[in-house]
């Protein structure tokens, strides 16, 4: 399934991606999100890749 997105907004994505300093793929389907307000969140995004692919398009940290 493809998600739509934009530069600065993910579909389902409750903030933009000037809110997320890291991210952690957890697992098949779940990314630990960090945010620059200090809150982590759990996000589970219908198109894994697509998530994936637009963190890193935007440079968002990666962190094992």
């Amino acid at each position: 399934m493809q998600s739509t997105y934009n530069e600065t907004y993910f579909e389902e994505l409750p903030c933009s991606c000037d809110a997320i300093s890291a991210y952690h793929w957890a697992g098949t389907d779940l990314f630990v999100l960090c945010l620059h307000n200090r809150e982590i969140r759990r996000f589970y995004p219908s198109d894994v890749a697509g998530f994936h692919s637009w963190l890193q398009e935007r440079n968002i940290r990666q962190v094992s």
